[in-house]
């Protein structure tokens, strides 16, 4: 007897639920629901990764590791920033303030923007590698770009936002030690290119498995919508 096909449900769910991620990441005061169902996402990828094939079950052990490391490694430069940013010093002598802010120095801001831009790579190369191996030709290439444009656009998020930090040191009266290049907003909207990018992506490898078209060893059977 014939074994039993079965629709890769876990892998459409944790698609679906990617795309609507892409959608709210980018949206200020939102991109933390974009979080949560990002989490989510990727749990359903990783529980339903053997529905598609021993290729993609590989693909997504790789995409969960890239996952988790952009996210310790985010952790870590978050936690650096931030030490830098309201460190301060208790000074005895009376002729100074008792407590002073030192300025963040620019070492520092180029390595936390490079920890961070690190970060941003890593998750990119995740986003690139959960679908891959359901993508046709043209959703590999949507893939790359996205991701390409993730990484460049990443760093410079990321550059803003260490001197947004930095910049901090102006309310302790020591201001920061380099000009913002740009506003960490703008930085934060021009995410929105590669976001959409792989929105449409993931979009086209879901509508493909709806379609019926799934890696040649997976034993799965078409939706009927």
């Amino acid at each position: 007897m014939a074994p039993q096909l079965k629709t890769p449900e876990l892998t459409l769910t944790g698609l679906l639920l990617m795309v609507i991620a892409f959608a709210l990441a980018w949206v200020p005061l939102v991109d933390f629901v974009a979080g949560i169902l990002t989490i989510i996402g990727v749990i359903y990828l990783w529980n339903g990764r053997r529905e598609l094939g021993p290729q993609h079950s590989a693909e997504v052990k790789v995409g969960v590791l890239l996952f988790v490391g952009a996210i310790v490694v985010a952790i870590v430069g978050a936690i650096v920033l931030a030490a830098a940013t309201f460190s301060f010093h208790i000074n005895l002598n009376s002729t100074q303030p008792v407590v002073t802010h030192p300025p963040i120095s620019l070492g520092v801001e180029i390595a936390v923007a490079v920890v961070l831009t690190v970060a941003a790579g890593l998750g990119a190369a995740c986003w690139l590698k959960l679908p891959y191996s359901l993508a046709d030709a043209t959703t590999r290439n949507l893939l790359w770009a996205a991701a390409a444009l993730d990484v460049a656009l990443g760093a410079l998020y990321a550059v803003a936002e260490v001197q947004a930090f930095a910049s901090l040191g102006a309310l302790f009266g020591t201001g920061s030690t380099s000009g913002p290049v740009v506003s960490p907003l703008l930085a934060g909207l021009l995410l929105v290119v590669p976001d959409l990018l792989f929105l449409l992506a993931y979009l086209r490898v879901r509508k493909r498995l709806l379609d019926g078209v799934f890696p040649s060893a997976a034993a799965v059977t078409p939706r009927a919508y």
